[in-house]
């Protein structure tokens, strides 16, 4: 989960619910179509249900062809787990675990098929179950031996194996690696106590993420293989952050510097560079890579604006904005480079958002997209060479 990785709280405005962060406090923090989509040079929103109870939207992952997108829709006094298909519709709120009130999603499988988040309860505070879905199943995943929580953040490209963070007996906050029913701590290294996985790569062989070092420190690792290894920092900087690694677990993403002046950072077979800012900001970071090309998706800092960037072969790229928006975040990549998802805010409402070339409302790509493939389909009939039919799938 990418909210706002520079921030212990992030609150989803005009709801009940407050989700409390850091990768260090547990507590918080479809079928596919055959249409194809035509070039964009805009960000496009995903939609609210057609529901005036729907406060807000926002995506956190997106799978490997870029056609399913999952992250969290609020209504009054809730969230819930939604699935979006970019190609049709109705959205798919997938609901909670038994005993929870809440939910959102943080990770989704190459083919869309299997998607992955948490559950929240409340009482005196709040508790978080991580789960797996798929085929209309929620599954939790459970916890660590002694502890009471975790928080699913990332899924490989099977979905087989899940990655986040959990508490263990001693109220510590370790790294897991959950497969096949068992959640595996990842352990630490370089003295750091806790550690909190990010994502991992397609085969599940490498997990990354951020370790703990005391004194509000935090160090970037890498595991695999049953060893954890620190990724070294830019050159003058002490603190490091890892948020994303490539299909072949060669490339990581992350940044270097502290929380307040991060850097947008990439690790190359372990070699560190640093991937600038947009023109007149002074801060960055990157959240997401794709896995062939190593495109970079993450967001620059200026004075009051954060921008959405699109990084490749050494030039930054503004993705623009939604109509309205004072901040635009880009949360991560598809696999094969095609599409970015994210999330705008204009002052009153967060609202997920596509990017394929453009930034666009998916509220009117869903639509668009069911409008261009019945005229494309009655054009061809009329020309007597129908060759195929546009299946929707409710």
């Amino acid at each position: 989960m990418h909210f706002s990785p520079f921030s212990s709280e992030f609150r989803l405005a005009g709801l009940a619910l407050t989700l409390l962060w850091s990768p260090f406090t547990i507590t918080t923090s479809l079928a596919q179509s055959q249409l194809q989509w035509p070039p964009l040079e805009v960000v496009t929103s995903l939609p609210h249900p057609q529901d005036p109870s729907v406060t807000l939207s926002l995506a956190n992952a997106i799978n490997a062809d870029g056609t399913i997108v999952v992250g969290v829709q609020g209504l009054a006094g809730a969230s819930s787990a939604a699935v979006w298909n970019t190609t049709q519709s109705p959205t798919v709120i997938l609901g909670n675990l038994p005993g929870y009130s809440s939910s959102f999603a943080t990770g989704v499988s190459a083919n869309g098929q299997v998607v992955i988040g948490n559950s929240i309860k409340y009482s005196n505070s709040s508790v978080v179950g991580a789960f797996r879905w798929e085929g209309g199943h929620l599954q939790d995943l459970g916890h660590l031996p002694g502890g009471n929580e975790a928080f699913a953040t990332a899924t490989n490209a099977s979905g087989e194996i899940v990655v986040g963070n959990a508490d263990n007996s001693s109220g510590l906050t370790r790294a897991f690696l959950w497969q096949n029913g068992i959640m595996q701590d990842l352990g630490t290294t370089g003295g750091a106590s806790e550690a909190a996985a990010e994502n991992v790569n397609a085969d599940g062989t490498v997990v990354v993420g951020t370790l703990n070092k005391g004194n509000q420190i935090s160090g970037a690792f890498r595991w695999q293989n049953g060893l954890m290894e620190e990724l070294n920092p830019l050159t003058g900087d002490v603190e490091a952050d890892a948020k994303d690694v490539s299909a072949d677990g060669r490339i990581i993403v992350g940044h270097s510097g502290d929380r307040s002046t991060p850097n947008a950072t990439r690790w190359v077979n372990g070699k560190v560079e640093s991937l600038g800012t947009l023109r007149g900001d002074s801060y960055s970071y990157a959240l997401g890579v794709s896995d062939s090309s190593g495109v970079v998706v993450g967001n620059s800092i200026g004075a009051a604006r954060t921008r959405a960037f699109r990084w490749q072969n050494g030039e930054m790229k503004d993705l623009g904005q939604l109509t309205g928006a004072v901040a635009t975040h880009a949360i991560d990549i598809s696999a094969d480079g095609s599409t970015i998802t994210g999330y705008s805010y204009d002052g009153t409402t967060y609202s997920a958002f596509i990017y394929r070339t453009a930034i666009q409302d998916l509220a009117n790509v869903q639509a668009s997209a069911i409008e261009i493939a019945n005229e494309f389909a009655n054009a061809v009939d009329l020309n007597g060479h129908l060759t195929r039919k546009l299946k929707e799938e409710a």
